[in-house]
């Protein structure tokens, strides 16, 4: 089936709206989403006039915004386009009406990835027959049906008083539970609480916040606790205007907290104008536990859950587990639970018999109490894909997921992992695209358009994503591990090999970041370093589970195509998670012929995947 999508040549640009992507002389030009937004709608009307309330209707549909803001967007597109002023070559004024993009544009029909020309070739694939009409069906349907989204960002709660003794747990904590209300409403998109915790600062300027966000509006609260009692006051305020759109105080008992919660949603909904649904109405008065301790286990467990370090994955387990004991009906809790073990299952903290089944358990046990509830469906997805590979389940687990929340970047995301270890890659690419959108500051987000960008063999693209998310933030360690593998990969060895010290300097020299190293050093030709590293594998194993698939990757390099065998079918008999990318990982290309590796996909259900 063609892929055919329209592109747009003006100048020196080349605008590609599917990709949300514009370049200058080939380079990517970073441009605010409205201000891209806008550039769209000029370039498709081009030639015409655009009245300002066209453009408002257009571009801010649904937002808090006033003409004058078209005036400044605007003055910054022409800033980015280099219009001069009084000789403009892109965008005509029209005094007091609107205004018109006049420069030459040339529509062109691009097949697939724009960027692309001539990219390497993978290898043959047939795809898993699933049925996908319904969904397709269904998602049309939705987007015919469905209102414009807005997205807004709830900011951790600011501690005063002898509230600051509860840590920051209870502001990112009451950031989250409103985070998990607004999100099942179908009109907003609600940044997650992942995304939203770097702002916890007392003296953060929230406009300044919603920018980064790139949302349209923030709520923004301070609580304190006195006497058993709770006392909030919020704002909810429009980032364009840095208008307040509605405010106030509340005073309840900490016995309370969920009326509390009650009347935030409800009335910043109102004052955001959505229109709820009676299903979504009943979805901000839902409680996951009446019981305030077990709310506060919770609480302490996500603040804890989304730091994503070892030692913080295990308190989380203990909080939601203490949340569990005080309330074993908290749905939430047991989902909870069923993250951490699928995290630390993949990663190699825990065997994966035990992480995954644990996962499991806790997984089907939430829906046992909530089947209604995306956060528990999203782990049940993650074990069928990562340790049963069972792909159907897995697609299945996860498209019920999105469909009961659309706003849950971490479905998407981990949607996308698995369509892009099938083959799938167009759609893992756009199924990450939808995870950015609602966390575009993500960290493991970005990385994983990255990695799907290498699964797929474009690895131009993937270097500049791994570049991007390392702009954002140099000590991210992952982005630094993608980067290696594909300097390996293209031949630019010594590159590859600095990126991968990096990453093990940046992960206290972990099991993943040394065995990256030793594939570096091995496709270097620096084999007595690869074997220095392989042997240091060896001996972290025997303190500790670690994921066989790491030294195949070296063996590999190495050319010791038995070895790296033997350790892929070691891999097989553990489950390693890592193996679910065996049919695409450019590294393996070597052993494809190898009787041996096409028993190991036969064996892990990908034989008839990658034929």
């Amino acid at each position: 089936m063609s892929n055919s999508t329209p592109v747009f040549e003006f100048g020196s640009f080349v605008l590609n709206p599917p990709e949300r992507l514009l370049l200058r002389e080939g380079r990517p030009v970073e441009m605010p989403p409205k201000v891209f937004d806008l550039l769209l709608a000029l370039v498709s009307a081009r030639g015409h006039l655009l009245e300002k309330e066209e453009l408002l209707r257009t571009v801010w549909e649904g937002s808090f915004v006033e003409e004058g803001n078209v005036n400044r967007q605007i003055s910054t597109l022409r800033r980015i386009l280099g219009d001069a002023a009084g000789s403009a070559a892109f965008i005509e004024t029209v005094p007091k009406r609107g205004y018109r993009f006049i420069a030459p544009v040339r529509q062109i029909q691009v097949e697939g990835d724009m960027h692309l020309s001539n990219p390497p070739e993978a290898p043959a694939a047939i795809h898993i027959s699933f049925d996908h009409s319904k969904h397709a069906n269904e998602a049309t349907r939705d987007a015919t049906l469905a209102p414009p989204r807005r997205a807004i960002a709830v900011l951790p709660f600011k501690l005063t008083g002898s509230c600051e003794e509860d840590g920051e747990y209870l502001g990112v904590g009451l950031a989250d539970a409103l985070v998990t209300r607004l999100s099942n409403v179908r009109e907003l998109v609600v940044r997650p609480t992942s995304a939203v915790a770097r702002y916890s600062s007392p003296e953060q300027d929230i406009l300044e916040a919603g920018r980064e966000l790139r949302v349209s509006a923030v709520l923004d609260g301070r609580v304190q606790r006195v006497d058993g009692r709770v006392r909030v006051t919020v704002q909810l305020v429009s980032v364009d205007e840095g208008a307040t759109l509605w405010a106030e105080k509340f005073d309840e008992r900490w016995t309370d907290i969920f009326s509390l919660q009650d009347s935030i949603s409800e009335q910043a909904a109102a004052a955001l104008t959505v229109r709820l649904t009676r299903e979504e109405r009943e979805g901000l008065r839902k409680h996951g536990t009446e019981s305030p301790d077990a709310f506060q286990a919770y609480l302490r467990g996500r603040s804890c859950w989304n730091r994503f370090v070892e030692e913080d994955l295990r308190k989380a387990v203990e909080f939601f587990k203490l949340a569990i004991e005080l309330d074993s009906s908290y749905a939430l809790a047991h989902c909870g639970v069923a993250d951490c073990y699928n995290f630390v299952g993949l990663h190699g903290v825990l065997q994966p018999s035990v992480a995954f089944s644990k996962a499991k358990a806790a997984a089907l046990r939430a829906l046992e109490l909530d089947d209604m509830l995306a956060e528990g469906h999203t782990p049940l997805g993650y074990v069928a894909f990562f340790y049963e590979w069972d792909w159907a389940e897995a697609e299945v687990e996860f498209r019920r997921a999105i469909r009961l929340n659309p706003s849950y970047a971490t479905a998407h995301h981990l949607f996308s992992f698995m369509l892009s270890a099938l083959a799938r890659h167009e759609e893992a690419l756009a199924e990450v695209r939808k995870a950015r959108e609602i966390d575009p500051l993500s960290h493991l987000i970005n990385d994983a358009m990255g990695f799907c960008y290498w699964n797929a063999r474009r690895f131009d693209l993937a270097e500049a994503q791994c570049h991007k998310t390392i702009a954002r933030d140099p000590e991210f360690f992952m982005a630094r591990y993608g980067l290696a593998m594909t300097y390996a990969h293209t031949g630019r060895h010594a590159e590859g090999i600095e990126e991968a010290r990096v990453a093990a300097r940046l992960s206290n020299d972990s099991p993943l970041a040394l065995a990256t190293l030793g594939h570096a050093c091995a496709v270097a030709g620096r084999t007595r370093e690869a074997e220095e590293l392989l042997e240091k594998l060896t001996r972290m194993s025997r303190l500790g589970y670690v994921p066989p698939y790491y030294p195949a990757t070296v063996c590999v390099g190495l050319g010791r195509a038995d070895d790296s065998l033997d350790f892929l079918e070691k891999a097989v008999e553990c489950r390693d998670g890592w193996l679910t990318w065996l049919g695409v990982e450019p590294r393996f290309d070597p052993l494809r012929e190898d009787p041996r590796f096409q028993d190991i996909l036969r064996k892990i259900g990908l034989r008839a995947v990658f034929a």
